[in-house]
């Protein structure tokens, strides 16, 4: 089953084949500016790009009557650490993520109890990846790329999200935005990652299925690939650099950069 059929998923892109995203997308890459050598480094956002989110709808459906609440929680979370690092303030972003389920239950007249609050720390610590993530990830570490991890959430020692669902060892280090208190898409997280992989920001390719997570990896220097799962799609207006890479699943974007890999 692929990511397009996956049940209960947001409905924004459901249906839309891989060739009819290819005539959309098509004309983007077309004015977009083409990669024309293997980037050093890979950089992957991971809540939604390569874990899935929507296994928390049972949560949201149990608390709100609506699964798809967690996508407007998520957004939310997103929408505030953003606003915490442009005025220049800080916050670790699980209490973000505890505050803003909060304040949704003040909105929406739903009760949040700490067992709610346990029980979403508990599914953010266990999601497991999209289907056709295990897969791309080896062929690209295979082919010679170098992998890292690149988010919002604070590092876990121990067992994390990465190890909980079998992938940490495909990546050589994991990295986390609270390092450096500031939160994607500022500057300086990607710079960051720069700095720790000893590369240059023209070196590293963002991978993400969000594309305001694009947006700054492109402005910062790094070149860019959207995974568009179901609901994603890039956002067109004048101004905004584009990812070079747009496809429905890792699949087809890993498929893409192993061929740059051998040419």
């Amino acid at each position: 089953m692929s990511d397009l059929d996956h049940i209960g998923r947001r409905p924004v892109l459901a249906g839309i084949g891989a060739a009819a995203l290819a005539a959309v997308f098509n004309p983007i890459l077309a004015r977009a500016q083409a990669l024309d050598r293997p980037p050093s480094v890979l950089v992957f956002d991971v809540a939604e790009s390569l874990l899935d989110l929507q296994v928390l709808r049972p949560l949201f459906q149990r608390g709100f009557g609506d699964g798809a609440m967690v996508d407007e929680w998520f957004g939310e979370t997103i929408l505030y650490s953003e606003s915490a690092t442009l005025t220049n303030t800080f916050a670790p972003f699980g209490q973000l993520g505890t505050g803003v389920l909060r304040m949704l239950g003040r909105i929406h007249d739903v009760s949040i109890s700490e067992a709610d609050v346990a029980e979403l720390g508990k599914g953010l610590a266990f999601l497991p990846p999209h289907p056709d993530v295990p897969d791309s990830l080896r062929k690209l570490k295979a082919a010679g790329y170098r992998l890292v991890t690149l988010t919002d959430s604070p590092a876990s020692p121990g067992r994390g999200p990465l190890e909980a669902a079998g992938l940490a060892d495909l990546f050589e280090q994991q990295l986390t935005a609270e390092t450096v208190r500031r939160y994607k898409p500022a500057r300086e997280t990607y710079q960051m990652v720069a700095q720790a992989t000893g590369t240059e920001l023209s070196e590293l390719c963002m991978i993400a299925s969000h594309p305001w997570d694009l947006i700054g990896a492109r402005t910062a220097g790094c070149s860019a690939a959207l995974i568009a799962r179901a609901g994603v799609a890039p956002l067109m207006v004048p101004g905004l650099k584009q990812p070079q890479i747009i496809a429905p699943s890792l699949t087809e974007i890993a498929a893409q950069l192993v061929q740059l890999k051998h040419a």
